[in-house]
């Protein structure tokens, strides 16, 4: 005779659990959900939540292994969609941040790869977005990256490990991205793109990759082949994708920079850093 895994009763024969108790579980899961998603959007603190979070965890009788993968998968997904809406300001990343800590988030766990948890991510980029739209200098993290010689007074914003340069060439098949522009003010744009096949055949190849380093004064790139500056007044226009933004200056075909994020899609943010850099610099 089999023992339910929510009441520890018995459940019947070859049964782990009470069809009753499944429902008051999934039920109690939902509210979870609800919850964490309040908690962001409504800018509570974790400790205005967390009795509501201990109520729901006892009436589901919920393991708090469960609850908390039910509140890091909620609070992810509403972080990540925030985030790339509207830049986050210094005081509403660090409540999140305790949110984070609250439910038990590992920053540094392999778990966040295997489950795609880029919230806090997305978030952290956000926030640089918002001090520099404030004229703050984010936090660079003196351990960080730094292989290249910087001028007088220039600054590290924001670095990245292995980025693909790609460039605009001739070839048999490729994608191209189109994007529209929500407005956040300043003259910014926040773009979400879409891929399709046109029928000219040009598109983009990789010919690089290495290390991608943002300044308060120009764009470093350090790759396997070569290693170059792009100055902000020398640049052009700005395209949009998914993964990663094109550059345009004065003169050649454009570089495109696709950092290698595991899958997230950030160029949103690198767009929009490289946009604000841009209008700040000329």
């Amino acid at each position: 005779m089999g023992k339910c895994r929510f009441c520890h009763q018995k459940a019947g024969l070859f049964q782990d659990s009470h069809e009753a108790c499944v429902e008051k579980a999934e039920t109690n899961r939902k509210l979870l959900e609800e919850i964490m998603t309040a908690a962001l959007k409504n800018e509570a603190n974790f400790a205005a939540v967390k009795p509501s979070i201990d109520l729901a965890k006892s009436a589901g009788r919920l393991s708090d292994a469960e609850a908390r993968l039910v509140l890091i998968n909620s609070l992810d997904k509403v972080s990540q969609k925030v985030a790339a809406e509207t830049p986050i300001s210094n005081e509403a990343f660090e409540r999140i941040y305790e949110l984070y800590l609250g439910i038990g988030y590992n920053f540094q766990s392999l778990e966040i790869k295997q489950n795609h948890w880029y919230g806090y991510i997305a978030l952290a980029m956000s926030n640089v977005l918002y001090q520099i739209l404030h004229g703050q200098l984010p936090y660079y993290d003196p351990t960080g990256r730094m292989s290249f010689q910087l001028t007088h007074q220039e600054r590290p914003i924001f670095s990245t490990g292995r980025t693909v340069l790609a460039e605009y060439k001739s070839i048999s098949s490729q994608s191209v991205y189109q994007s529209v522009g929500l407005p956040i003010g300043a003259g910014l744009y926040y773009r979400i793109g879409a891929s399709s096949t046109p029928s000219y055949q040009t598109g983009l190849v990789p010919s690089d990759e290495g290390e991608l380093l943002l300044t308060t004064k120009a764009i470093y790139f350090g790759g396997q082949k070569s290693t170059f500056k792009i100055t902000y007044d020398s640049i052009l226009r700005l395209e949009s994708f998914l993964d990663g933004v094109g550059i345009f200056q004065h003169y050649g075909s454009g570089e495109v920079f696709i950092p290698d994020y595991s899958g997230m899609d950030t160029g949103w943010f690198f767009y929009n850093l490289v946009s604000a850099l841009t209008k700040l610099n000329n």
